[in-house]
């Protein structure tokens, strides 16, 4: 299915989409960004042209918003109004946001972190859909169907779930490798040391689930070297260590907080 399509934004999500869409053999007609620069890159690579978003062409069939979530609604406001599927990549924005403007409109929400210059395989992402309009959902699965084997539908207060999820899978982890990154320098490590350590666990914790996978000094209740870490570490992060050690010790000895 060759599609005709436009991309309101040139971030990492934008990017990914616009790449996947064009390997689908889909037409990107339009790409607009915020930042000229940015929006000629990717017009470049998947030879779009570049378009103020008041001026994107009336004849697409789809229309993708990949934008911050504070800007979401904004560049709804200032498409044009098209028989186009306008649908965002959000995950915490609702549905009625592109519906106040658009007669077709959508979510198109892919579970995953995207950066430009790291490659994602698209068809291993995992994307959740909704629509304002029942007749839209079977277009849209169509689209998903062309980047990836896994696609579902989901309301925005399951997306909004979805988000959350997300926020505490990868950011969190992020924030906490980059904390152990910092404790590891001190002692002339690179991070790459606890690289086994990492996917040992993550594979662990998806055979076995996470509350069975758990390990280290909270886990097993010895108070006495959680405290003796937590002191070694600088304020900020001593705190979250406490803070994290103390729900492991609620969950597994509840007895031992008393």
């Amino acid at each position: 299915m060759s599609l005709r399509v436009g991309i309101a934004g040139a971030g990492n999500v934008a990017t990914h989409l616009a790449r996947g869409l064009k390997a689908a053999g889909c037409d990107i007609v339009a790409v607009s960004a915020p930042t000229q620069e940015h929006a000629a890159q990717l017009a470049a690579e998947v030879g779009a042209h570049i378009y103020n978003i008041e001026d994107f062409p009336q004849d697409l069939d789809l229309t993708v918003i990949a934008v911050k979530d504070g800007a979401v609604a904004e560049v709804a406001a200032r498409l044009p109004r098209t028989d186009a599927l306008v649908v965002h990549t959000s995950g915490s924005v609702p549905v009625d946001v592109p519906a106040r403007y658009h007669r077709r409109a959508g979510v198109l929400y892919p579970l995953q972190t995207f950066s430009k210059d790291v490659d994602v395989e698209l068809r291993e992402v995992p994307f959740f859909l909704e629509t304002v309009s029942e007749a839209d959902m079977a277009p849209l699965k169509a689209v998903a169907s062309m980047l990836s084997d896994h696609f579902y539908e989901a309301d925005s207060d399951k997306r909004a779930l979805l988000h959350i999820a997300g926020v505490l899978t990868s950011n969190f982890s992020v924030y906490l490798l980059e904390e152990c990154r910092k404790v590891l320098a001190r002692g002339g490590f690179p991070l790459e040391v606890v690289k086994p350590l990492a996917e040992a666990t993550l594979a662990k914790v998806f055979e076995v689930g996470p509350y069975d996978a758990m390990t280290g000094p909270a886990r097993r209740g010895d108070v006495a070297v959680v405290e003796k870490q937590a002191a070694a570490l600088p304020p900020d992060s001593s705190e979250i260590y406490r803070l994290i050690s103390g729900r492991i010790l609620d969950i597994y000895h509840p007895s031992s907080l008393k």
